[in-house]
């Protein structure tokens, strides 16, 4: 009888130790149509990055969320803060522009966002990221590689009359067709090229330029904001060919593309 008494209390004691230190496995599932590309871990914290642009993080627009993890178990409400930083030699603190907070997105299972990157690794220069949940916990200084990709998506200048700097960013189309195409652009400004803002009074015209024939297309619609720095509309490319589509900017009634307004190639196929 006092062996099966010390066994009942045994019992009782390691039950009692699990229910008060539960082992949460981490959730693992990619969230669809993104692709795992890298995670950072302190102490019981651990952020995972995901990007539904493309399996690395390129020069131009990406759009990306995190899974945060605190001692395995996911968190799902609150926000991210990610903050990439250009290191190059004899200048320091350079960003880019990116989600000013990655709220969580239940249907997607991830907080959501994006950043544009202004410059790319090479032998001279890299970026490092701080992660931030909540303004709780954060994870500093994290070296990380930004490729430059085919796809030449960002333009960025400043404004004479303003002195301003805006930032351009394509998000499509990277494969376009012939005929009618949606063609969106994100535009950002700063003035420090730290604290980017997204700009939503802008307008837009834009015009195709076919290189080889020396002729434009109709049909086209020009991009208007959607809000979050986004503009939507729609590209006519009449044939297979080389095209340029410049965007002449107004922002407050002012131009602020100078005399050569910025424009992106395309190979239309």
């Amino acid at each position: 009888m006092k062996y099966i008494f010390i066994l009942f209390i045994f019992c009782i004691v390691l039950y009692s130790c699990k229910s008060n230190n539960p082992v949460t496995p981490e959730n693992n599932t990619v969230p669809t149509n993104y692709t795992k590309i890298d995670s950072v871990q302190s102490g019981n914290w651990k952020f995972v990055m995901f990007s539904a642009t493309s399996q690395t993080l390129n020069y131009g627009y990406n759009d990306i969320g995190f899974k945060v993890y605190n001692n395995g178990a996911e968190m799902n409400s609150g926000y991210v803060k990610y903050t990439p930083v250009m290191i190059r030699p004899g200048v320091s603190g350079y960003s880019s522009p990116v989600k000013s907070a990655f709220n969580y997105n239940s249907d997607a299972g991830i907080f959501t966002g994006y950043v544009c990157f202004t410059m790319y690794s090479d032998t001279n220069s890299f970026w490092k990221g701080c992660y931030d949940y909540n303004g709780v916990e954060k994870i500093d200084s994290i070296p990380f590689t930004v490729l430059y990709q085919l796809y030449d998506n960002i333009r960025v200048w400043t404004d004479n009359s303003s002195g301003h700097t805006f930032v351009l960013s394509l998000l499509k189309p990277l494969a376009p067709s012939v005929g009618l195409n949606d063609i969106s652009f994100m535009l950002h400004r700063t003035d420090d090229d730290i604290n980017y803002s997204e700009v939503d009074n802008a307008g837009m015209v834009i015009y195709p330029y076919m290189v080889g024939h020396g002729h434009t297309s109709s049909g086209n619609i020009n991009p208007t904001s959607s809000g979050g720095g986004l503009y939507e509309g729609k590209v006519n490319f009449t044939m297979n060919s080389k095209w340029n589509v410049y965007d002449t900017i107004r922002v407050s009634g002012t131009i602020v593309t100078n005399n050569n307004p910025p424009y992106f190639n395309f190979a239309v196929h």
